[in-house]
């Protein structure tokens, strides 16, 4: 997972012992790590190279439901087409088919595949989710608030109508959270429905304590070591800043996974402001999965229907004014989907006045540790202590390695800009965030990137 380590690691031909010796090893079984609350949501793998793996799941009522709406649809479609090859010159029967195809075929496809691919694997190489195009890795965190909690809650009249929760992944600063696949808590439409938070959080201290008593979570920031990638990342961002050549998109991966320079068009002084602007994808299909896909088919929906108003008007008052009403509706949706997208598309620009983000700027950090990297983003350090993300930093695409490398890189070109213009000097000073977990992968960054300050 791209994390350097330097105590040892499980002695080779481990992961071929039998299972029993192995857990005799690690402490209790997983049904005393975990309890009863993971029972059926999740499975643990023992055995072969890669060594023991618990994987996150959905239930097996969750699965056993979307096998039986699959099967319903499917015997649907059998009938509609068999009644459509019966009589092909019936125009309705073929119709009535492709309409159940497009509507529930495929949804109801899409969503079973999804419940069986959509999985969580959490092993001493990290935490692995499998979703139902990518997969993306993580390392795991150093500290338990490291994991949290996601939670999607609707109120209505009597209470919460929908209450369902997932175990989530901190991406650097607390609030963004990564739902991780599988293991849904979902409360929906029962009587005691803050019951399934309960079972989230017991499932949160199940996981944890599970991956803490196999030796998967490593919390001493002196265990780790330098990571060679993300040397040369800061290297060759370096070369490139000292030689005049600031850029806004430095830390390009080459094949081979090395990092260098690129020029975007009209960055060729040092004086140049440097601009990041790489959209927080990961976020906003995240708020489109929760409500930002249903906004945006109901805008459609509602412009396609006043465009019909329009269209069969025939100069009517009444048509026109249905017409405006639904269009009325269509904008407020559309417009509150992009009100809510519109953050994750901040950028951030580095000037001689400073660092802004938004509307805020943010004076220049007194040393080079002032900047380092949390999860794939660059993160300033204020005066006061407090960790400030910068949108727009370590890119979009690649693996979380790569944008870990971008980011290490964007973190010397910022300095290294700083410095060839004169805005920026090394005093010395070390400011400690106030957020001690924070401070501890702070720390662990520094060590694996080599800016780690020396300790006399």
């Amino acid at each position: 997972m791209g994390r350097h380590r330097l105590q040892d690691r499980r002695p080779p031909g481990d992961g071929d012992r039998p299972a029993g010796r192995r857990r005799a090893d690690v402490g209790p079984g997983p049904a005393e790590d975990l309890g009863a609350v993971l029972r059926g949501w999740t499975t643990l793998v023992e055995g072969g190279p890669r060594g023991p793996r618990l994987v996150l799941h959905r239930s097996v009522v969750s699965r056993a439901t979307a096998l039986v709406a699959l099967a319903l649809v499917a015997a649907l479609l059998s009938y509609t087409g068999l009644e459509a090859l019966a009589d092909p010159f019936d125009r309705d029967a073929r119709f009535f088919f492709v309409l159940c195809s497009v509507v529930l075929g495929v949804p109801v496809a899409l969503w079973v595949i999804n419940m069986f691919r959509r999985r969580t694997v959490l092993s001493e190489r990290g935490i692995e989710m499998r979703r139902l195009v990518w997969t993306a890795r993580r390392p795991w965190p150093a500290a338990r608030s490291g994991l949290d909690i996601s939670g999607r809650v609707i109120s209505g009249q009597h209470g919460n109508e929908i209450e369902r929760y997932r175990l989530a992944l901190v991406d650097g600063m607390p609030g963004d959270l990564i739902r991780l696949p599988g293991c849904v808590f979902d409360g929906t439409f029962l009587w005691h429905s803050e019951k399934s938070r309960d079972k989230a959080n017991a499932a949160l201290r199940g996981v944890w304590a599970f991956a803490a008593r196999h030796g998967w979570i490593v919390s001493d920031p002196a265990a780790y070591s330098e990571d060679p990638r993300l040397v040369e990342a800061r290297a060759r961002a370096a070369g490139a800043g000292g030689a005049g050549g600031a850029v806004g998109t430095a830390g390009t991966i080459r094949p081979g996974g090395t990092i260098g320079a690129s020029r975007p068009s009209g960055a060729g002084t040092a004086g140049r402001p440097l601009v990041y602007r790489a959209p927080a994808w990961r976020r906003m299909w995240e708020y489109l999965c929760d409500a930002g896909l249903f906004l945006l088919c109901l805008g459609t929906s509602f412009t396609a229907i006043a465009v019909g108003f329009l269209l069969d008007s025939d100069g009517k008052g009444e048509n026109i004014f249905y017409a405006a009403l639904v269009l009325a509706v269509a904008l407020a949706a559309l417009g509150y989907c992009a009100v809510k997208l519109f953050p994750f598309l901040r950028r951030t620009v580095v000037d001689r006045e400073g660092i802004h983000v938004g509307r805020t700027t943010h004076p220049w950090p007194g040393s080079r540790s002032g900047l380092y990297v949390a999860g794939d983003r660059v993160v300033l350090v204020h005066p006061d202590g407090y960790a400030i993300p910068l949108p727009g930093t370590g890119g979009v695409w690649g693996g979380f390695v790569r944008r870990e490398m971008r980011a290490t890189a964007q973190c010397e070109e910022i300095w290294c800009w700083g410095v060839t213009n004169g805005v920026a000097r090394d005093g010395g000073a070390y400011v400690p965030l106030r957020w001690q977990d924070g401070q501890r992968e702070r720390e662990i960054h520094e060590r694996r990137a080599g800016t780690a300050p020396d300790p006399r």
